[in-house]
């Protein structure tokens, strides 16, 4: 069923990433939010600087959005806007269990990454989820893999398969 990558296969994979930015995105914001309200903006001696306390709250953040979306409704505001659901490996929804630990492998790769201190790294990880995606045949990428999940196209009413 799967093999060479086709426009389909292309389809999914820009859903994805669109669909991880627009989370990124929100999810940056709730954190902004979250050390307004509490007073940590500015709150290291060097003005340029950033607060380490904003990617302490943007990866909680993150989990926790992510988990609890996908937990409660099978997709994240991103993967709705795009189209997009997280399923098990059967084609039913995902369990809690599955989405917290596939998310917690998804921010321990990036978070791994982060810690090592230049922009590069990060960048890095990130292309490798992309590139695992696109190469492998189920279009999976790794933290996919650690609980065997997978991200499908929500079904158009004029088509008949649901997945890519």
């Amino acid at each position: 069923r799967f093999g060479p990558l086709t426009a389909e296969d292309s389809g999914l994979i820009y859903r994805r990433i669109g669909a991880y930015i627009l989370d990124s995105v929100l999810v940056s914001i709730a954190a902004l939010v979250v050390l307004g309200a509490t007073n940590s903006l500015g709150s290291t001696d060097d003005p340029a600087a950033v607060d380490p306390m904003l990617a302490v709250w943007a990866l909680a953040l993150e989990v926790l959005y992510r988990w609890a979306m996908q937990a409660t409704f099978g997709f994240t505001v991103g993967k709705l806007a795009l189209g997009l659901r997280l399923v098990g490996p059967d084609g039913k929804p995902a369990s809690a269990v599955q989405i917290l630990i596939r998310e917690l492998a998804l921010i321990g790769m990036l978070g791994v990454a982060q810690l090592v201190g230049n922009l590069i790294v990060p960048a890095l990880v990130q292309i490798g989820l992309i590139y695992t995606v696109i190469r492998r045949p189920d279009r999976r990428s790794l933290h996919d893999l650690t609980v065997q999940t997978r991200v499908i196209r929500v079904a158009d009413p004029d088509r008949q398969d649901d997945t890519v």
